[in-house]
């Protein structure tokens, strides 16, 4: 299950972070706040943070230990993101996390952090 969810929400926020390049389309290549797809907040360290989530979930879902620890890392960091979005959407003016990012962010950290934390790593055996 973690190694599923490492790949999907690698693939998931790799292309967010690709797309966040496309100003056609809500992205940006600077640091001036946009709104991709008119619905995400993002700039240009926005874009490069979701790539490198996307990133580390991908490499993550080679290995079950991986995907366990990137699910548990990441859930957590993104839980925090959320709360911060919350109370502060533009932290020192540098990256965009209100809004529909806030949300967003905290339901991937409760997926993430409960298949990191609760999820079974007993291997599955064939009967």
């Amino acid at each position: 299950m973690a190694r599923a969810l490492a790949l999907i929400f690698g693939i998931v926020y790799l292309g967010i972070g690709i797309l966040g390049f496309v100003p056609a389309i809500g992205g940006t290549l600077g640091q001036t706040p946009s709104v991709l797809l008119g619905y995400i907040q993002t700039n240009l360290l926005h874009n490069i943070v979701h790539i490198v989530i996307g990133l580390a979930g991908l490499i993550a879902a080679g290995s079950e230990a991986r995907a366990f620890a990137f699910c548990r890392w990441f859930g957590v960091a993104l839980i925090v993101l959320g709360l911060i979005g919350y109370t502060r959407p533009n932290p020192f003016g540098v990256i965009p996390l209100g809004g529909l990012d806030v949300w967003v962010h905290v339901a991937s950290g409760i997926v993430l952090a409960l298949a990191g934390f609760l999820g079974s790593r007993a291997p599955i055996q064939a009967t």
